[in-house]
């Protein structure tokens, strides 16, 4: 876990995370207040690891795909 300061961009952390090797291959990375970075998730997404973050509210998005979740 990492707790920074908010003037720090959670892109820049995480680039050095996935980078620097500390996210492992099915682990999870999860943003609050992030920005857009195609790349950033392109590269975690070729670490076989996943993300999960907040976008803006004016965020355009179409939906591609609706998955059921089951209940365990």
């Amino acid at each position: 876990m990492t707790i920074r300061d908010a003037k720090q961009g959670e892109n820049l952390i995480a680039k050095e995370m996935v980078e620097g090797g500390y996210l492992k291959k099915g682990e999870m990375i999860v943003f609050d207040r992030y920005y857009v970075d195609f790349k950033l998730w392109k590269l975690i997404d070729s670490k076989e690891s996943s993300f999960v973050t907040r976008t803006k509210k004016n965020t355009n998005y179409v939906i591609v795909k609706e998955n059921e979740v089951k209940e365990p």
